[in-house]
């Protein structure tokens, strides 16, 4: 069952219905907004902080994998968004590292750096 939210949506936050860019679509809410309305609390363990964090990397891997192999580019934006939250939730340079090793394997694929480089702030 869908449960109403807790407030009224602004127009704005909706965005337009849709895949392409130029197609409407809705809005991407950001991963720290999605985790707090959920009421999720950060991981304060330190080796589940870990498995967590390997959890996220390996499910962007396997989804830009996925977006790459099957040249289905209008996703690489999604792709890339993953890698950002990866990113977000750990901001060491092991995980500066990772996404730039990410960046640099896919160097054939043009569209999909201009993705990583529109969502991550790579040194």
């Amino acid at each position: 069952m869908i449960t109403p939210p807790d407030r009224e949506i602004e127009i704005e936050e909706i965005g337009n219905f849709g895949a392409e860019r130029d197609e409407p679509h809705l809005a991407t809410p950001e991963l720290a907004d999605v985790l707090r309305r959920a009421g999720v609390e950060p991981v304060a363990d330190t080796k589940l902080r870990k498995a967590v964090l390997a959890a996220m990397r390996k499910a962007a891997e396997k989804r830009i994998a996925g977006v790459i192999e099957e040249k289905r580019r209008r996703h690489y934006d999604h792709a890339a968004s993953l890698v950002a939250a990866c990113v977000a939730a750990d901001r060491s340079r092991e995980s500066a590292r990772w996404a730039a090793a990410i960046r640099e394997e896919r160097r054939r694929f043009p569209a999909f750096r201009a993705e990583l480089d529109r969502h991550v702030a790579l040194p």
